[in-house]
């Protein structure tokens, strides 16, 4: 008691603070006489602590301060905590951005959904566009899909499926429909179990579904016995669907074993490839 009654607080505080707390006190008036402020304090035996001030002004019948009466409590495991979510959602969010993914966080009780930009112009709109609700998602989603993609949810809802993860077909602004592999995992629930929050993501697989359709194609066309110049052919038409900037070209050793002719190149003027027939190996 000796140490503090008397004297000065402000050798207690982290000079870092000083000014904050400052200009915090500065609000107080006669019609704001309560100002609350959170600062770190320096213990006796060295360590800092968070506390969280409730400092009460008096004043005279003329307006002038005449004391003020300060209420503290330690908030520190509470400032480390918030800190740590902190730093969690930061990581997670750099995660899912760098992986371009769409991120949604649904309020399961009112229905509202914080949809992230991304998310958003995956499907071709802009931020501002898509009002946070439930019906959003659900009124996109392929109608062939919707009844498969809410059961899976439910599921996921009632604790049998640990967590939510389906592939469902979008509409996106422009009336096309884009392929998603949607994931997501309730993070709380009340206390009969009925979910509160859900977050998870929206993944673009429109590209791999077709690579995927284009390889069965592919497959079938071996397996019916098609011609070789076809097979070949449909093997360039998919590399050339992969990726955008390339033209196929499959070469076939002829009979002589030291010239070259062109079995498939879709894509490529016919005046070239009459040049590289007979082509001399190396």
């Amino acid at each position: 008691r000796e140490e503090i009654i008397g004297q000065k607080w402000h050798p207690l505080v982290e000079p870092a603070d000083l000014e904050m707390i400052g200009a915090q006190m500065a609000e107080m008036s006669v019609d704001n006489p309560v100002v609350v402020v959170e600062n770190r304090v320096r213990l006796a035996n060295g360590p800092l602590r968070w506390m969280q001030f409730t400092n009460r002004g008096t004043y005279d019948k003329r307006g002038q301060l005449v004391h003020i009466r300060s209420v503290g409590r330690d908030i520190t495991e509470r400032v480390l905590a918030q800190q740590a979510l902190k730093e969690s959602n930061e990581r997670w969010k750099f995660a899912i951005e760098g992986a371009d993914d769409g991120v949604w966080d649904w309020d399961v009780a009112s229905g509202h959904v914080t949809f992230s930009k991304r998310w958003k112009s995956m499907l071709g709109y802009e931020d501002h566009e898509l009002k946070g609700d439930f019906s959003e998602w659900e009124s996109r989603v392929h109608p062939d899909d919707l009844p498969e993609a809410l059961a899976n949810l439910k599921a996921h809802f009632s604790g049998d499926k640990e967590a939510y993860a389906q592939e469902f077909r979008m509409r996106t602004r422009s009336g096309a429909w884009k392929w998603i592999l949607a994931r997501g995992k309730v993070i709380s629930r009340d206390s009969a179990g009925k979910p509160l929050r859900v977050i998870g993501t929206h993944t673009d697989i429109s590209e791999s579904k077709a690579a995927k359709e284009r390889e069965a194609h592919n497959l079938r066309l071996v397996a019916e016995g098609a011609p070789c110049a076809a097979v070949l052919e449909a093997i360039v038409n998919s590399l050339e669907a992969e990726h955008a900037s390339l033209l196929g070209c499959v070469m076939r050793v002829n009979a002589d074993g030291k010239t070259l002719s062109v079995a498939a190149a879709p894509s490529l003027p016919r005046d070239y490839t009459a040049l590289k027939q007979g082509m001399r190996i190396g």
